[in-house]
C-alpha cells in the first residue's frame, strides 16, 4: 500500500479538521499527523482500498475507509481518534 492522494480524504475532511484541532496534534502533510511529536495517524491507499492508521500505546490499529465514508463508520473513526488521543 501506498500513501494517500489527499484528494481521497476529501470525505472526512471534517473529522480531519477536528483533529487538527486538538491541543499537541500537528499536520505534518500529505496525510500524516503527529501527536506530542510522535506519529499518531497516516492513511495508505491500495487499488481498491483506503486505510488509516492509528497509533495506540501497544501498536498501530488499521481502520478500514471505504469511499465515501458511510455516516455511521465516520462517527465510529472519529470516536477511536479520540480516545486514542484521550489515552495521551
Amino acid at each position: 500500500m501506498s500513501r494517500i492522494d489527499l484528494a481521497r480524504l476529501d470525505d472526512i475532511a471534517d473529522v480531519l479538521q477536528q483533529v487538527r484541532s486538538w491541543d499537541g496534534v500537528e499536520d505534518r502533510g500529505g496525510g500524516t499527523f503527529y501527536l506530542k511529536r510522535k506519529p499518531y495517524l497516516h492513511f495508505h491507499v491500495g487499488q481498491d482500498s483506503r486505510r488509516a492508521d492509528i497509533r495506540r500505546f501497544d501498536g498501530w490499529v488499521q481502520f478500514d475507509l471505504p469511499e465515501p465514508l458511510p455516516a455511521g463508520l465516520k462517527q465510529e473513526f472519529l470516536v477511536l481518534l479520540e480516545d486514542e488521543y484521550a489515552g495521551r
